[in-house]
């Protein structure tokens, strides 16, 4: 007896169970996929759209006027694949910014008038990389350089994260990059 009951357990455990129709396992649909070179495109076409900013502000030492414009020239961009498992792609993109100072005015509305060349004009070549967070490109680094011979930064490179960046938010150059950065 103990046998024949060992016998039908066993048997039990070793076949097949039988069972009704497979059921197919629902798949959650995608209604959005994130393309991110797509995205990429859309971000670098958004911010390219400015390409002058200009502003007026007071020297401190003098309590004179003077207008600063910044202009961007043309914008190069890439994404690019990485070794790492965290950030698998980023976007990098690379324009020169011309900051130009206007002469000194004895008021603000004399400065924004002035129709006089600017005294100096500056250019920076700026690299920003771009990370994906959340499905949304991110600023993560900006790298600049002035490159004119007049400028005693030249060749000097400035890197600056986006907690840095978005410290800094008053200098003519943080104002010309503000669209590349609008989540800050």
């Amino acid at each position: 007896m103990k046998r024949l009951l060992f016998s039908i357990a066993l048997a039990a455990l070793v076949s097949p169970a039988v069972s009704g129709p497979a059921k197919s396992v629902k798949q959650p649909t995608v209604t959005q996929q994130f393309d991110p070179v797509k995205s990429f495109q859309q971000l670098v076409a958004a911010a390219s759209a400015t390409k002058t900013w200009s502003r007026s502000f007071q020297l401190p030492t003098t309590q004179k006027w003077v207008r600063q414009n910044a202009v961007a020239g043309d914008v190069r961009y890439d994404v690019k694949k990485t070794d790492s498992l965290v950030n698998p792609l980023i976007g990098i993109v690379s324009f020169p910014v011309v900051i130009s100072v206007s002469p000194v005015a004895d008021t603000e509305q004399e400065a924004l008038e002035s129709t006089a060349p600017p005294q100096r004009n500056s250019t920076y070549d700026v690299d920003i990389t771009y990370q994906i967070v959340s499905d949304r490109w991110v600023m993560h680094e900006i790298k600049y350089k002035g490159t004119d011979r007049e400028n005693p930064l030249r060749g000097t490179v400035f890197t600056m994260d986006a907690e840095k960046f978005a410290k800094d938010k008053n200098s003519t150059l943080a104002l010309a990059l503000k669209p590349w950065v609008a989540d800050l």
